[in-house]
């Protein structure tokens, strides 16, 4: 079969590597046809033309889902079925697929590598064929080694024998939550006084237009916050970008791999598969890929994340209760290794990749001998169209009043997982459950200002409400979790009346976060205030503004005559 691979021509190591994955793995049973290098200097009449030529030249067509490529299988009429990637687009606010849904047919495959992936393109189609195909690692490089090998690397980077160290892998943005990882290391180096964090990554400014938030600088925040946090510089090692050789030895040194990642096109997570490939467990929020790609409490554990209305928010106690937990449970660590690469292998080998990608070649073959109908739309998306596209003569996309953060809650909601461990909202309150607070907060008249980089929302608090509302803020903020029973004897006997509407208020809006009593090796009390003090400088700007100017306060400027 001649298939037409079309590339991502996005600019990252992780993505050009899954395309050239796919191409070496259809190129081993099929020939490949590519665009010509003319098409990318080529004017817009030429490039058409090559489009033409080159869907013309496929029996099947696989890759990015290219617009162009779409325009000019109409144009022909000539219809060699797709196997189209949705590479993180829909989480992100599925606004290229406005573009590109008309041309869709039920003779091609949309392809996702997660569930949350699935899951959210269902909501917008009701005829499609939605399939799921998670990555391929190189399980050659990515393999264990001998405790010696781990030794001798541990040695090298100056660890001593009894140091626990915890790994980040990746990129260094905004939506990637290094801030929130940050935070929850300052309650550990109090609680585990030979504990060490490695983040290999580079630092990227990515922006989250969609909600409104554009960061000027990942590394700037994060060097503030340590600071602020009072984070022990020689605990903490930014080490930059590494090669896969290299990233091996990083795997296989680290006792845990950590990520608390709300990126919003986290549709897979390699790092955490080539981190189990090397028989490292993970603990990772159950959010994207990673909820696939962690199997909670055999290869790791997933961290709650709630949609709320005032964004994601993820159950950090819950997270700092399993790092602990795992960290001291020498038995359940060396199980979790034992079981984290065959694991990896059973989700994302080689073999199981070309496997499961020549089977969704097969199968649009045969759709392609079928009837082919034009998508159908669902009412939701209809209306996430209507209410959410990006728009420069519009607020944000879910920053455009009530409904378009409805529209956002309920997009997201399959990339999103709770545990055992996190309480419902509809669940009753009982005495023993733990109150988190979620965020940070600033009080501001009746305005709770939540102190969250990614979702910097500010919440009108009820008249009927306020009182108390402020009342467990003052306790939150100096224990910022609390059993509902220690909760209430620290209230005043004023604001008992309207403690439980309160609260479920403030659960509804991710001010605060209900989590369980865990097996754990710490208790409530033994958490400091540091996860409760607001330390981020967010600045709101009116999205009709023209120009913005950033300078330091108070900076002295002089303008000499000419």
């Amino acid at each position: 079969m001649r298939i037409g691979i079309v590339p991502d021509e996005i600019n990252m190591v992780s993505v050009r590597s899954v395309f050239q994955v796919l191409e070496h793995t259809l190129a081993r049973h099929h020939e490949i046809v590519r665009r010509p290098l003319e098409y990318f200097y080529a004017s817009t009449s030429k490039q058409n033309a090559l489009n033409e030529e080159f869907v013309g030249n496929c029996d099947l067509i696989a890759g990015r889902i290219d617009e162009k490529i779409l325009t000019a299988r109409d144009q022909i009429n000539r219809h060699p079925p797709l196997l189209g990637f949705l590479m993180g687009t829909m989480s992100r606010g599925a606004a290229e697929m406005s573009t590109w849904a008309r041309f869709l047919r039920t003779t091609d495959i949309i392809v996702g590598n997660c569930d949350g992936d699935v899951g959210i393109t269902s909501k917008f189609f009701t005829n499609a064929q939605i399939r799921k195909l998670p990555f391929s690692i190189d399980e050659s490089t990515f393999c264990p080694i001998d405790e010696q090998q781990r030794e001798a690397i541990r040695g090298e980077m100056r660890f001593n024998p009894s140091d626990k160290v915890l790994l980040y892998c990746g990129r260094i943005s905004l939506e990637k939550n290094l801030h929130t990882l940050l935070r929850i290391f300052s309650v550990l180096q109090d609680l585990v006084p030979d504990i060490h964090l490695v983040v290999a990554g580079d630092p990227v400014v990515i922006q989250f237009p969609a909600m409104g938030v554009y960061p000027l600088s990942s590394t700037g925040m994060l060097m503030k916050l340590m600071n602020q946090l009072r984070i022990k510089q020689d605990q903490v090692h930014f080490i930059g970008g590494r090669g896969s050789t290299q990233l091996r030895d990083l795997y296989a040194m680290a006792d845990v791999l950590v990520n608390f990642t709300l990126h919003h096109d986290e549709n897979f997570g390699l790092a955490q598969v080539e981190a189990l490939a090397c028989g490292t467990p993970v603990i990772g929020t159950s959010w994207g890929g990673l909820k696939d790609t962690i199997k909670h409490g055999e290869t790791g554990y997933q961290i709650s994340t709630v949609v709320t209305g005032s964004g994601v928010k993820l159950n950090w106690w819950e997270a700092v209760n399993r790092i602990i937990s795992l960290l001291e449970d020498e038995e359940t660590l060396a199980r979790f290794r034992e079981r984290s690469r065959s694991y990896a292998l059973e989700l994302s080998s080689p073999a199981l990749y070309a496997e499961n990608l020549e089977a969704l070649v097969a199968e649009a073959e045969r759709l392609s001998h079928g009837p082919s109908e034009p998508l159908k739309l669902t009412d939701f998306a209809r209306e996430y169209w209507r209410e959410c596209l990006p728009n420069e003569f519009s607020a944000p996309s879910f920053q455009r009043g009530r409904k378009s953060f409805e529209m956002y809650k309920e997009l997201i909601g399959p990339y999103t997982g709770t545990t055992e461990n996190t309480i419902t909202t509809d669940e009753p309150f009982n005495p023993d459950q733990v109150l988190v607070l979620a965020t940070p907060v600033r009080i501001e008249g009746n305005l709770a200002k939540l102190d969250d980089p990614i979702f910097p929302l500010e919440v009108v608090m009820p008249e009927a409400n306020q009182q108390t509302a402020e009342a467990v803020l003052a306790v939150l903020k100096k224990q910022p979790v609390i059993t509902l029973e220690a909760l209430q004897q620290s209230l005043p006997a004023a604001v008992h009346s309207c403690l439980q509407s309160t609260l479920k208020w403030m659960l509804e809006h991710g001010i605060v976060l209900r989590s369980r009593l865990m097996d754990a090796y710490i208790e409530p009390d033994m958490i400091g205030e540091q996860m409760a003090q607001p330390v981020f400088s967010i600045q709101p700007v009116d999205f009709m503004s023209d120009v913005i100017v950033i300078r330091q306060t108070g900076a002295a400027h002089s303008y000499a005559a000419t």
